[in-house]
């Protein structure tokens, strides 16, 4: 019985020193692991900056309409209306856009659009209420690139989309150059 009361101490004694050295090795193991997947995420994020985001801001021009079901494709087309609009940036994910065209009258737009950079493009949505003599609330979307900026609206009244092109494009387009 003495043998035995000796050798549970030690047996115990080992055991802890075991445990020890197990959980000084998971927490360095853990640091390691940690320290290498920080790493990996400065790096895409040093990756991420080095891809800019495409240049949004500056001179648009293009056109817009209305969506009705059943008009034929000439229909529609003479229905366009022109729309011209000037962005700038805010910060990196915010601009301020101003809309201008006709729609039975002048009209002029200011509003702030939220993107989000997804590959080459930038994706917008958002809501803006234009007022009850210009049909309320319109959700919309849309996406741009360096070249082209279209978009999809909706209100309780009306469905529609514009496209528009960046302005020195449009006149070198007039003009014969590409």
């Amino acid at each position: 019985m003495k043998n035995r009361e000796q050798l549970c101490p030690l047996s115990f004694f080992w055991a802890a020193v075991l445990a020890v050295i197990i959980g000084v090795g998971c927490t360095h193991s853990d640091k390691f692991s940690q320290l290498k997947y920080s790493e990996v995420g400065k790096q895409r994020a040093m990756s991420v900056k080095k891809v800019e985001q495409p240049s949004i801001s500056g001179e648009w021009v293009g056109t817009w309409g209305v969506f009705h079901p059943n008009q034929t494709r000439t229909a529609a087309q003479d229905t366009q209306r022109q729309l011209v609009c000037h962005v700038a940036a805010l910060t990196p994910d915010k601009w301020q856009a101003t809309f201008e065209g006709e729609c039975g009258r002048p009209y002029k737009y200011t509003i702030q659009m939220l993107g989000q950079r997804a590959g080459d493009v930038v994706l917008f949505k958002g809501s803006v209420d234009l007022g009850e003599k210009d049909g309320g609330v319109y959700d919309w979307i849309g996406r741009a690139t360096e070249e082209q900026f279209i978009g999809f609206y909706t209100s309780q009244n009306y469905t529609g989309a514009f496209q528009m092109a960046r302005l020195k494009e449009m006149t070198d387009a007039k003009h014969g150059r590409l």
